[in-house]
């Protein structure tokens, strides 16, 4: 009998000793995993302030163009008007024949709006100059440009 107490006792110090490693091994994995949450928890913060700051610096851009753009048309507007005013004066000053014999052939706002339309976006936006139109262009592809380095930014920081 003491036999089997002999190795009963073994057996329970063992199996104390496994349930202790077991611990101590569970334990050191819990640790890493939390390690790497918090590591991936830095990542993302900093991730997500880095877009933050990208984002403020698109909408600042963007407002700037827009402000720009604003500009452009008023200053089309008030020309639009002073050569309105110059045919009402040539008008009545008997000298519409010279006027529109100083026009360049083929080039009148109208023939120019049409070429705007062929080109959906200009279509939707009324522009008066297609150099407008061009300049819009522009702007929104560098916008969606920078918008689509900052994904791919995104994508290779997590892999």
């Amino acid at each position: 009998m003491s036999e089997v107490v002999g190795s009963w006792t073994e057996l329970e110090t063992e199996l104390s000793l496994a349930e202790a490693d077991l611990s101590k091994q569970w334990q050191q994995r819990l640790d890493e995993s939390e390690e790497k949450s918090t590591t991936t928890q830095a990542q993302l913060t900093q991730i997500n302030k880095q877009l933050s700051k990208r984002s403020e610096d698109a909408l600042r851009k963007l407002k700037a163009h827009e402000d720009e753009v604003r500009d452009l048309r008023t200053e089309v507007e008030e020309l639009h008007q002073e050569n309105l005013a110059l045919k009402a004066q040539a008008k009545s000053n008997g000298n519409e024949n010279h006027v529109a014999a100083s026009k360049p052939v083929g080039i009148d706002r109208r023939s120019q709006l049409e070429r705007l339309s062929v080109d959906s976006m200009a279509s939707m936006l009324a522009f008066a100059e297609p150099t407008e139109a061009e300049y819009l262009r522009n702007v929104l592809y560098r916008y969606m440009t920078e918008r689509e380095t900052l994904g791919r930014e995104i994508v290779v920081g997590f892999c």
